[in-house]
């Protein structure tokens, strides 16, 4: 006989011996070492919605964006962007007890672009409507965590198909001291 924890599929033995490790995302927030920041903007037909975190000279970074729209759009995760400037914004730790500073720049809006650097990931989602049908949003983002190099940018970049959409920028992101 065993029990189940909170995880789907994973099966710990009951054992008087028995020692249950805490997953290694839970442990972070524990420590105070896990933020998140979001920005929320919408924009016309055409027009980029961007985010760009800079990660810092030491230490790794497992950053994991994601993205949400109320209307068709296309999005590039790149890495060493030829972009600069732009407003900071503030990240949330999950611990908020904490008192860990945030290890990344991050900044939105009035970023000067030139090109998107080493396009790392790239996808699209919604409709546009037509024809009597309505224009759709959805969400979506990158499969897995990305491990940042250290004192390199990464910018997301979500273009709207049509008028008048919201865009929602997540990045979720971990001070890693495991690697």
């Amino acid at each position: 006989m065993g029990v189940f924890d909170t995880f789907p599929g994973r099966y710990f033995p009951v054992a008087s011996d028995a020692r249950l490790t805490i997953p290694h995302a839970e442990a972070n927030i524990d420590a105070g070492m896990s933020w998140e920041t979001d920005y929320e903007e919408t924009v016309g037909a055409s027009t980029a919605v961007t985010v760009m975190w800079t990660a810092p000279s030491s230490g790794a970074v497992e950053l994991v964006p994601s993205i949400s729209a109320d209307k068709a759009v296309s999005w590039v995760f790149s890495e060493a962007p030829n972009a600069s400037g732009g407003s900071s914004i503030t990240a949330h730790n999950h611990n908020r007890q904490s008192s860990s500073t945030d290890p990344i720049a991050t900044v939105v809006s009035a970023i000067t672009f030139t090109s998107s650097g080493t396009m790392l990931q790239e996808g699209s989602f919604g409709t546009t409507g037509g024809q009597g049908n309505p224009a759709s949003g959805g969400a979506g983002g990158l499969d897995n965590k990305w491990i940042l190099a250290t004192a390199q940018s990464y910018l997301m970049r979500v273009v709207a198909a049509g008028a008048s959409t919201t865009i929602d920028i997540t990045g979720h992101y971990d001070l890693n001291v495991h690697l």
